[in-house]
């Protein structure tokens, strides 16, 4: 455009910053927001674009060849250099690609940081004349449109207290230019608040000014109540706020009139909810009803149904008309603001829920509810039907021999790892009969000690030697159920392991939700009464009122429940049913766990109705059936640093060694061998156990096994053995594997003497095969085609091999 050219050789128009999309007079198109320059004489702008490709054009053709370096020294000299660099910038850091539509190839001077960060420098450029204000101009479009807002955000948010004054006030020049959230903005900018230069501090606050704050009193006022504010402005509408205040009885400080804002009456609530005293002064200005159903509701996690909110605090919160077909249910205006209203298709479903910011903030002012503190009683609790599950003091004794049994590879299992019904009878004819939950469910006859099982093959995964302490074996299942694993990729998260019911769940990797439910429950135990009985309705209560999260960890983000429908089996997934589906039945299994182990007694009530949960034997364990649990001694020692008296150990029988013969005497008790011996050696009598090749491998399936087996035996021995057992140990592995598979076909000469001699004699049969006995030859599986070659060549047809 003629105009313009001429326009800026005169050096004409003034630089100006619009609030508003503008139409630039040269090209015809909309710009944002940002700075144009003015037409002399005339109404109108011309955008950043236009002026630079003018600048661009001025400048001389050895301009495309410019290194960085040669740029840089432009970009730092006087208001006409700089302005030929940042045209440089703006012509040639990129071209058209050879291929692909709309897409450009980045050239040195736009790869450039030193380029980058002396442009940036370039738009604080300090001076009043007409090239002054050009070279801030062009550098802001540089910075927008070359380097890319991305690149220039990062550069702006890396600007510090320490970089140079310059570099900080281009960058507070460029910030309100950026697609930054506003918060950001301002936050960066009241990082300044205590710098030492005046320059510095003024241009920060004239870009305070640009987005809205006076100066930094009112931004720290709004850096603290912004996150309120964006909460209350994005869950309401005017409407809503102003039943808010109307419920408070018109909160001091906040006046509804003709022209209040929604913005406004949000500013409000936030300056006057955002602190302890205004949440509390509110909640006193709620009339009894309101506050009958906010004590309710600031407790509840998830929606609630209509109904157990009146049945709760006696108020109805919903209007119920009858319409042709089915009931219309409405949320009564007086609530709408402080509580939400969800409903599905034709309102089959309705739930009511507490505004989720004003929960939060509600809580802490609200009186503790009674059941936040968990109070326990001596006596029994009586359910009717109801069986006790206490565990045996010496129970825990037994943990080294299943622990060894899992570590040994000795029960048997299906292909998914999982034990057998058979092995776990052969478990139970071993001594392993225990008090089992459910003894006349017929699968889940045996699931305690299936339980057991789990907890002893996660054990083995990770153990390196033999546990032979009950404290050891204790200590080490019950980490595995409480603790995070050694390593993050390890499977750390127990709990759904041992609920069936769950339908694909992945793989229980750890993950940051898995730690939180580990430290809520952790926390539940360590307020357990010590020795009194504690219903699981209160556990259940005291998570809810004191506020411990029990979130679904990713293993469990697409599970589901498959439950008896009208039309048959139904999937219902844990994000709509959350408490029902994952933290009632995540508490029971934790608990019926530790019930398993010893940790707690247990009353267990059995359901008379069968559950619709598919199938229903699966979910039993986690239902209703577990009522009440008391810590034992063992579950005071793990959680609450009780005494170790619990955990006495027994004293270990004597191992001798026959230094002559592989012949070994066990006086005593000594469970872990015991269950080694067993793989290993033939008992023959009064304690004694011989072993030989044959007994220590009768089992084996695989070298490693071998191997494993040879390291379990010696780590139970003396450390100091004798020659005759050093020597089999030996010797043992080298019975693996002595025979070997080798390459060679055998094939059987046939009966003519001139054939025969002609394999003797022949060189090239000579050197492909090998005589053996018996009129057989070898030969090797790659001469095979190699033979018949030679072969037809001698004249003899070959077809059978």
């Amino acid at each position: 455009m003629v105009e313009l050219d001429s326009q800026v050789k005169a050096g004409g128009g003034t630089v100006v910053r619009m609030d508003k999309r503008t139409i630039c007079s040269c090209c015809q198109q909309s710009r944002p927001p940002g700075y144009m320059l003015t037409r002399v004489g005339k109404v109108g702008r011309f955008c950043a674009h236009c002026v630079g490709e003018r600048w661009v054009k001025s400048l001389p053709p050895e301009a495309e060849s410019w290194s960085p370096e040669h740029v840089c020294r432009l970009l730092t000299g006087d208001a006409s250099e700089r302005v030929m660099g940042i045209s440089a910038v703006l012509g040639y850091s990129e071209r058209p690609a050879l291929y692909g539509r709309y897409s450009a190839q980045t050239l040195p001077l736009g790869k450039s940081i030193s380029v980058r960060e002396t442009l940036l420098a370039c738009v604080a450029y300090p001076g009043q004349t007409w090239l002054d204000s050009m070279v801030r101009f062009l550098a802001i479009t540089g910075m927008l449109d070359v380097i890319r807002e991305p690149i220039t955000e990062a550069l702006i948010i890396d600007t510090s207290v320490l970089s140079p004054a310059p570099m900080i006030k281009a960058a507070a020049t460029m910030i309100g230019s950026t697609r930054l959230e506003l918060d950001k903005k301002i936050r960066w900018l009241y990082d300044f608040r205590d710098h030492p230069d005046s320059g510095v501090l003024g241009t920060v606050i004239a870009a305070l000014q640009t987005l809205g704050p006076s100066g930094f009193e009112e931004v720290e006022e709004a850096l603290d109540l912004q996150p309120l504010i964006d909460q209350i402005m994005a869950g309401h509408k005017a409407g809503d706020l102003r039943n808010i205040i109307n419920a408070a009885k018109r909160l001091a400080g906040i006046e509804i009139t003709a022209g209040t804002t929604k913005a406004d009456m949000a500013l409000a609530l936030a300056r006057t909810l955002g602190t302890a005293a205004g949440m509390r002064e509110f909640y006193d200005k709620l009339s009894p009803e309101f506050q009958q159903v906010v004590n309710f509701m600031a407790w509840q996690t998830v929606p609630v149904p209509p109904e157990k909110i009146e049945a709760k605090t006696g108020v109805s919160v919903v209007d119920v008309e009858q319409g042709l077909y089915t009931p219309t249910v409405r949320l009564k205006s007086s609530f709408s603001g402080l509580l939400n209203f969800e409903s599905d298709y034709y309102q089959r479903i309705v739930r009511i829920s507490l505004q989720h910011w004003l929960r939060l903030r509600l809580k802490p002012a609200l009186p503790v509810p009674e059941k936040a503190r968990l109070q326990g009683t001596t006596e029994q609790p009586n359910f009717p039907g109801a069986r006790i599950l206490q565990a045996d003091p010496a129970f825990v004794s037994r943990f080294p021999s299943l622990d060894a049994m899992c570590q040994q590879g000795v029960i048997a299992r299906k292909k998914n790892g999982t034990p057998t019904v058979a092995g776990l009878r052969a478990l139970q004819e071993a001594g392993w009969e225990l008090d089992e939950f459910y003894p006349n469910v017929r699968k889940l006859a045996h699931r305690r000690l299936e339980i057991l099982v789990c907890l002893g093959d996660a054990g083995a995964a990770t153990a390196t030697a033999p546990r032979a302490k009950p404290a050891e074996v204790l200590c080490n299942w019950l980490d595995l159920l409480t603790k995070p694993p050694a390593h993050p990729l390890h499977s750390g998260f127990l709990p759904p392991q041992f609920m069936p019911q769950l339908k694909n769940v992945y793989h229980a990797m750890w993950s940051d939700a898995a730690a939180v439910c580990l430290e809520s429950l952790e926390a539940v135990m360590a307020a357990v009464p010590k020795g009194q009985w504690v219903t699981l309705e209160d556990l259940h209560d005291f998570i809810l009122y004191n506020s411990l999260p029990l979130p679904v960890p990713p293993c469990c983000h697409d599970a589901y429940l498959s439950v008896q429908g009208k039309w048959g089996l139904e999937r219902q997934h844990l994000g709509g049913n959350q408490n029902t589906h994952w933290e009632k039945p995540l508490v029971r299994t934790f608990f019926m766990v530790l019930a398993a182990i010893g940790v707690v007694d247990a009353v267990i009530v059995p359901p008379e109705e069968t559950s619709k949960i598919d199938p229903p034997e699966d979910y039993l364990p986690t239902t209703e059936a577990l009522k009440a649990v008391r810590l034992t001694a063992v579950g005071e020692w793990y959680f609450q640093g009780g005494p170790e008296t619990c955990l006495e150990e027994q004293a270990m029988g004597e191992v001798v060694l026959d230094e002559r013969r592989l012949f070994i005497r066990l006086t005593g008790s000594n469970p872990v061998l015991e269950v080694a011996l067993k793989q290993v050696a033939q008992p023959i009598g009064g304690g004694f156990y011989r072993i030989d090749g044959g007994s220590f491998l009768k089992d084996c399936t695989s070298e490693a096994h071998v191997q494993r087996k040879v390291d379990t035996l010696k780590s139970l021995l003396p450390d100091a053995l004798p020659a005759v057992w050093e020597d089999f140990f030996e010797n043992l592995l080298l019975r693996v594997n002595p025979l070997t598979p080798a390459p060679f076909t055998v094939l059987e000469v046939g009966e003519s003497p001139e054939f025969r001699q002609l394999l003797r004699t022949e060189p090239a049969l000579r050197a492909l095969t090998i005589m053996a006995e018996g009129g057989r030859i070898l030969v090797k599986a790659g001469d095979r085609n190699k033979l018949k070659k030679r072969l037809r060549d001698l004249g003899y047809f070959i077809d059978c091999f």
